[in-house]
Order: C-alpha cells, then sequence, then structure tokens
C-alpha cells in the first residue's frame, strides 16, 4: 500500500481509537464503512468464513478466502498462519471479516505481532440481509468484501 491519503490514515486513528476502549490486542476495529474505505485504498480484507459459507452466502470480490475454521466440525485451520504470510508480508495492514465478527477477532489475535491486524466489528452475512458494502454485479452470491 502507497502512502496513505490524509483520509485513510484519519480511519485508521479512529479504528486504533476502538482498541483500548475495546480492551482490543490488536490495531483496532472497523465499521464495514471503513473497510470499505480502507480495502478501496489497497488494505487487504481477509474473508475467514468456512468454504461452506462461502459457496452458500457468497464470496466477496477481492477477498483473500482463508478459512479460520472449517465445516463440518468447526475445526480449527492449522495451517492459517502459514496461508496467511503466503499472500500479505508480516508488515502490512490486514482486515479480516467473518459473519459474526468471532472468528475474525480470534484471527486478528493470531495474526497479530506488530499491532497491524483489525476485524470488521459487524455481522456479515452476505448481501441478501445487508447493503452495508456494494455488492458485485455478478448477483448476491458475490459478495462485497473491504476490511483493515
Amino acid at each position: 500500500m502507497d502512502k496513505p491519503t490524509p483520509e485513510i490514515a484519519a480511519l485508521k486513528r479512529l479504528a486504533a481509537g476502538r482498541a483500548p476502549q475495546l480492551n482490543l490486542p490488536y490495531a483496532g476495529a472497523l465499521l464495514p464503512r471503513e473497510a470499505h474505505q480502507l480495502m478501496q485504498a489497497g488494505v487487504r480484507l481477509v474473508d475467514v468464513r468456512t468454504r461452506a459459507e462461502l459457496d452458500w452466502v457468497g464470496r466477496i470480490p477481492g477477498a483473500l478466502p482463508i478459512e479460520w475454521s472449517g465445516y463440518p466440525g468447526n475445526t480449527l485451520n492449522p495451517g492459517f498462519l502459514e496461508e496467511l504470510a503466503d499472500f500479505v508480508d508480516k508488515d502490512e495492514p490486514v482486515m479480516f471479516v467473518c459473519r459474526s465478527a468471532g472468528r475474525s477477532h480470534h484471527a486478528a489475535v493470531a495474526a497479530t505481532g506488530p499491532p497491524i491486524s483489525m476485524p470488521v466489528t459487524t455481522r456479515w452475512s452476505g448481501n441478501q440481509r445487508s447493503r452495508r458494502l456494494p455488492a458485485s454485479p455478478a448477483g448476491p452470491r458475490d459478495i462485497s468484501r473491504s476490511l483493515l
């Protein structure tokens, strides 16, 4: 990501300000609108939902799908950090998203070395229920994504 614009820097400060308020061990927390703006600026979004959720609910265009846990059984992905490292540089800011913000929280905790990980704080159930992020032209099974 290039040098952030003043608007992007302000979003990161806003998200970082939530970290102490929410007692978070990572860089901060984002609202969907903020995450979308950061994604448009080049920040990576990692979708930690299961393959079943991606298939049934839809995918977020541009998001990197790395399961935090699998379906069925909710078994943790033992290779999560290795998969993340294959696609995201160690010092690169990254955003995480899931359906309920639980797995994205755990992914952000696991990924935090330097405090650069931020989950999106709002549920993501697909664009059938949520219109907070723009839908892809591909339709309801292709969910737009964005986060820091």
